[in-house]
């Protein structure tokens, strides 16, 4: 049965020391900082290993139940040092990260964080975004980095929490808690649940080379809250908001309900609208290949199908509604309007689906 090790100190980092240091030639001393050193040494790349993502089942994991509360989804405690989970949605939630004793927040999503909401409860936020398709050794030496001089306990988030937030936690656990490769490839696959669709996620784990204390003491980077996105990317990463609130408004059969009283879904598919028409005139988009541009176009188009649907989800005949536990439902569900909206909405899914295959997860 796996038991998480124990947490060992980190050292705050001092860039300014660090570049000076290089700028000397005298870097090589950093690496003899007493609180770098306490770390246990990480295991190295997998050998002989064929599909990184099959090897997440060599080590069987004990059951484990994400936490689903106090404003957090999918989260997983992985040991005293790391957890990983979902973007923290509420003051709640951070306010329960800091009860779990957090000190410094890693998004690697594309969405800027709420800096200032984590800073109300004592947080750090460092924003490193990653792509699905794997960590890229810059990005790799720059986590290694956060997990060696920042603060901890960690809590590493991506949007679900379920892909490239646990490959992020992964690497912390190889780096502060010396996990073997095996173990942290089952973490991500067993309680996590990260997709075989991200293969490059596993491989990243499996088999890229960490970088040295030396050569991650002598990075000038000054771990950033906010990282600069490119404007197609931010965009992305409200779109998958949006589209995972339209799906909740389905379920509640585009009325509002008393299970998620704040959303409306008038409101949500208009803003679809407005995000996709906004990501149709970016630069990104104008240049891109053709096939990009007839899905974006294609999901502008089904976005407005949606909203008008929406909209004729009305009760013409002023019929009265009727009120469960769960939603308010009228008499006509299942009537043309409502099939137009679940028509669209599948429409701008299988595009979004289709653009990821080609583009997201390569």
């Amino acid at each position: 049965m796996f038991v998480p090790p124990s947490s060992s100190p980190r050292p705050l980092g001092r860039l300014a020391l660090s570049g000076l240091l290089v700028a000397l030639g005298l870097g090589a001393c950093c690496a003899s900082d007493p609180g770098q050193a306490s770390l246990p040494p990480t295991a190295g790349p997998l050998a002989n290993v064929r599909n990184a993502f099959e090897s997440a089942s060599e080590v069987q994991l004990p059951a484990q139940e994400p936490i689903n509360e106090f404003g957090l989804r999918n989260a997983f405690r992985l040991s005293e040092s790391v957890y990983s989970g979902a973007e923290p949605g509420s003051e709640e939630a951070f306010a329960r990260l800091k009860q779990w004793g957090v000190k410094t927040v890693i998004s690697v999503d594309g969405k800027t964080p709420e800096v200032e909401t984590a800073a109300r409860h004592g947080l750090r936020y460092v924003h490193l975004p990653l792509h699905y398709k794997g960590i890229e050794d810059e990005t790799l030496a720059r986590l290694v980095k956060i997990f060696r001089e920042m603060p901890g306990p960690f809590y590493v988030h991506c949007f679900h929490g379920r892909h490239r937030g646990p490959a992020a936690a992964a690497v912390g656990r190889l780096v502060l808690d010396g996990a073997s490769r095996e173990t942290a490839l089952a973490e991500m696959r067993q309680w996590c649940g990260t997709s075989s669709a991200y293969p490059g996620l596993y491989e990243s784990i499996a088999r890229a080379d960490l970088p040295s204390v030396h050569q991650t003491t002598s990075l000038a980077w000054d771990f950033p809250s906010r990282h600069r996105v490119r404007a197609f990317r931010a965009s992305m990463a409200d779109l998958a908001r949006c589209l995972d609130q339209l799906v909740l408004c389905r379920k509640q059969h585009w009325v509002a309900g008393t299970a998620h009283p704040d959303l409306e879904p008038a409101r949500e598919a208009e803003r679809m609208v407005e995000l996709l028409r906004g990501i149709s005139l970016l630069e990104e988009i104008r240049n891109s290949d053709a096939e990009q541009r007839k899905w974006i176009a294609d999901s502008l188009a089904a976005a407005r199908d949606l909203a008008q649907a929406i909209s004729d989800v009305t009760d013409p005949s002023g019929a009265r509604p009727i009120v469960s536990p769960t939603a308010v439902t009228y008499f006509y569900l299942g009537s043309e309007p409502d099939g137009r909206a679940q028509d669209a909405l599948d429409r701008l899914s299988s595009n979004c689906t289709a653009c990821h295959r080609a583009n997201r997860n390569r």
